[in-house]
């Protein structure tokens, strides 16, 4: 969800000339020390992921179950991972890419990034597919929200927004924090759920509003979250956030009991996938087919979701009581075509800019 990850590894190949009287055995224990080298290079397998990824709690079960070492490079947030994707086409510093999200995944897909892998897809996970990109494979799924503090309007006698447009409304201003889509995903996420609710010739106009009702914008969403009305010290009750939210406790009552006061804005959600793919001229594709199942299968997937609260692609895994029972994700979410965002990124980006005067 919002978590953050680590690690870079270059890896390099050098080559051994033998030559002189006598090299028959030399040049044989020297092939026999490339196999061997070649043998232990092939039991790695690398993996460019977003800033949230588990690494601590992935890398030992994948290893363990497969045997292979997995190294990690952290590849920032998932529109940043993308940038870095497409700069590094050609010689990926990965053999697998993970956390590009259906509103950026096909910026790199469109550049040749990445390489389809013979991974099989659980029972289900096909219908998270992008049509006629089947190098993307799902990972796990997530939805972009507007959260607001329940407590905070209870304990000042007000009403919680409940859509895009009260929150352009008087009684709301100064009130709303939301993450620069240029840097963020989940601010990516807020900007084409706006498109998706109020239209592309009107979503400029929507954020015009916003802006004139005093919405303030930061970088991320932990510097969102650090003046959430949550927070210590926090004084906006509402921010762009996801769906699972809710299921983080916001702090314990009398009886020293969880209490769960975020709770989500339902008809601003905009629905996310999040794909991971082999990357084009990798030094490890077995591995990477490997690592990838292993990220589909029941336990992998409920231990992302656990840690992450993130909703499974894999029908079989189940979610964390909590996500269940508070950050389950909201029915009918608003959604745009991957294409249509891909062709569009660039110019709903300026625009947004332009109309909010970034």
């Amino acid at each position: 969800m919002n978590k953050e990850f680590s690690a870079v590894a270059v890896l390099a190949l050098s080559t051994i000339v033998i030559s002189g009287c006598g090299a028959g055995n030399g040049t044989d224990k020297a092939a026999s020390d490339k196999s061997g080298s070649d043998q232990k290079a092939d039991k790695t397998v690398t993996l460019i992921a977003y800033d949230s990824f588990p690494t601590k709690d992935i890398q030992p079960a994948f290893e363990k179950k497969t045997g292979y070492k997995l190294k990690v490079v952290d590849g920032g947030d998932g529109a940043e991972l993308t940038n870095k994707l497409v700069m590094s086409k050609g010689a990926p510093v990965a053999d697998v890419a993970l956390g590009m999200d259906n509103n950026v995944a096909l910026t790199a897909a469109d550049k040749g990034v990445f390489e389809k892998a013979d991974v099989k897809l659980p029972e289900g996970v096909d219908q998270y597919q992008v049509k006629g990109q089947e190098a993307l494979v799902p990972f796990d799924r997530s939805q972009y929200c507007l959260n607001y503090d329940e407590k905070w309007f209870k304990d000042k006698g007000k009403q919680a927004p409940t859509s895009f447009e009260d929150l352009t409304k008087p009684e709301y201003k100064n009130l709303v924090v939301v993450e620069d889509p240029r840097k963020s995903t989940p601010g990516m996420g807020l900007l084409t759920a706006t498109i998706a609710d109020q239209g592309e010739n009107a979503f400029a106009d929507y954020w015009k509003k916003l802006k004139d009702n005093g919405v303030e914008v930061t970088g991320g969403w932990t510097d969102a979250f650090a003046k959430f009305s949550t927070s210590d010290g926090g004084t906006k009750p509402v921010m762009a956030g996801y769906a699972s939210s809710p299921a983080y406790p916001t702090g314990k009552d009398e009886a020293g009991k969880d209490v769960f006061n975020m709770k989500n804005m339902d008809s601003t959600c905009y629905a996310a996938v999040e794909y991971m793919s082999a990357l084009k001229g990798a030094k490890n594709t077995e591995g990477a087919k490997v690592l990838m199942d292993y990220l589909l299968s029941k336990d992998a997937q409920e231990l992302v979701s656990k840690v992450n609260y993130m909703y499974p692609v894999n029908s079989q895994a189940q979610l964390p009581k909590d996500l269940a029972e508070h950050g389950a994700e909201v029915k009918d979410a608003l959604n745009i075509d991957p294409k249509k965002v891909a062709d569009n990124r660039t110019a709903w980006l300026k625009t947004w800019a332009d109309a909010m005067g970034m």
